[in-house]
């Protein structure tokens, strides 16, 4: 008790000292002088935003991207590592604060400093006034990087968002193939009873029938191996929900025009959450370079101290630390060199963005052609099976000609699915890369210049000299 006492006393002792410390170094308040004319626009992170669904995204594919956008663990990961670097910026808001330490000295008796045995306490309070930028550049850094916490949380939302269309498309690709199939192996059975009924009158040889049991084994081994996807695709859709159970509902309709134009790419490179993250990350490269200079420099400071030797002191002190070697000027040089390595990761990032949307932009056209001219097809050779059923009983047509006729119909239906379905997968691919469709509403961005800890500290912010 008698040593908090003496604490306690000392700290009142040096006071005075630094309130006159603090007044040196606070900067003169500046007054906000009244603005005039129409006020500007609101700033904003991203200059697309779109809330409603687009007509060419299915409910179903709304409902399980903005699910698996707002649950699935990665996203949850990236918003705890958002919130350390909340409390990071705080941590380097407190730096312009004054610091407080309690030296222990202990002193034998019969020395010049103290006649008898004890210990004596010696308070130091700092206050820092001018540090060369090293704390400007901390604060700068931190608040980048929280920044780019919230750029890392949408582009995790992004990779699940594109990941969620993979998945719900593949469900439907494989259930539209499934219901060709069926319909394919419905024909198959019903030739095979036609074809069985006349080797049995001795009509037609043993041969068809062996034929017509060949190309139905092949048709529902199909049908197996497209089930199998179908299940698999239902199970990874179901994993990014995160729900024991997902009801699709109905297929969606093919027909509806592409939303994306020509300058899809522009807009995706305007709101791409990775290049936003990459130019935060390039803020803070460039503030831990201004760190790192301002190490070369010395540090004034304003200190009060209080001991029972020397009593109280106050004044302005003058710190230099060189470190080891030229270890300081190597750590300039590091930061430079990290600004460039995170640049050319944004060009990187740039160019894989358009390759992606340029693609999807070939693939969304070059499918919708494909659907087109295969309809024609499909309805065409949906005519020739028929007539080829009807000339075969008629003796005009083979056997062998009536079963290609039903494969090539087969095929002709499983193209077009697949390119319908490749076409809708590449146009929600590029509404949602160009934030055409967005599933969950944007992420508000971090105040450019406020204070998550609610300290505001501009009384003792330092310059950057």
């Amino acid at each position: 008790m008698d040593d908090l006492m003496l604490v306690a006393k000392l700290l009142v002792a040096a006071t005075p000292a630094l309130i006159a410390i603090l007044a040196l170094s606070a900067p003169p308040v500046a007054w906000a002088a009244p603005a005039y004319g129409p006020p500007g626009p609101e700033p904003r992170s991203r200059d697309i935003v779109a809330l409603v669904t687009p007509l060419a995204i299915p409910p179903a594919l709304q409902e399980a991207a903005s699910s698996a956008m707002q649950t699935y663990p990665a996203i949850t990961s990236a918003r705890a590592e958002q919130s350390a670097r909340k409390a990071e910026l705080r941590g380097a808001n407190w730096q312009r604060f004054p610091s407080l330490s309690v030296d222990a000295l202990a002193l034998r008796g019969g020395n010049q400093i103290n006649d008898g045995d004890g210990v004596i306490a010696n308070v130091i309070v700092e206050q820092p006034i001018w540090t060369g930028g090293r704390i400007g550049g901390t604060i700068d850094r931190a608040r980048a990087l929280l920044s780019a916490g919230g750029s890392a949380v949408r582009e995790a939302q992004m990779d699940i968002g594109l990941r969620a269309v993979q998945a719900y498309y593949d469900l439907v690709a494989a259930t539209r193939r499934e219901a060709v199939l069926r319909e394919g192996l419905a024909q198959h059975q019903a030739l095979i009873d036609t074809i069985r009924r006349r080797v049995e009158q001795e009509v037609s040889p043993r041969a068809d029938l062996e034929l017509g049991l060949s190309r139905t084994a092949q048709v529902e081994q199909e049908l197996a191996a497209v089930q199998s996807l179908r299940q698999a695709s239902y199970l990874q859709l179901v994993q990014l929900v995160g729900t024991p159970a997902f009801d699709v509902g109905p297929l969606p309709a093919y027909g509806l025009q592409p939303a994306a134009g020509d300058d899809a790419v522009d807009r995706a490179l305007a709101c791409s959450p990775v290049i936003e993250r990459l130019q935060f990350e390039t803020r803070a490269a460039r503030a831990e370079q201004k760190v790192a200079r301002g190490l070369l420099f010395p540090q004034l400071l304003g200190q009060a101290s209080h001991n029972e030797i020397t009593g109280t002191r106050a004044g302005l002190a003058l710190r230099v630390q060189t470190g080891n070697g030229l270890s300081q000027l190597a750590a300039v040089s590091s930061a430079a060199s990290r600004i460039d390595s995170v640049m050319f990761q944004r060009l990187t990032a740039e160019r894989e963005l358009r390759n992606a949307m340029r693609q999807d932009l070939v693939t969304d056209r070059a499918a919708r052609r494909r659907a087109e001219t295969g309809g024609r097809a499909s309805a065409a050779s949906a005519l020739v099976t028929d007539s080829y059923k009807r000339q075969f009983l008629a003796g005009r047509r083979t056997w062998l000609d009536v079963m290609n006729a039903v494969r090539e119909n087969t095929s002709a239906q499983l193209s077009v699915t697949e390119a319908e379905t490749a076409a809708m997968a590449a146009t929600a691919r590029l509404l949602l890369r160009s934030c055409a469709w967005q599933p969950v509403p944007p992420t508000e961005p971090p105040p450019p210049h406020g204070d998550p800890a609610g300290v505001t500290g501009d009384s003792f912010r330092e310059g950057d000299a």
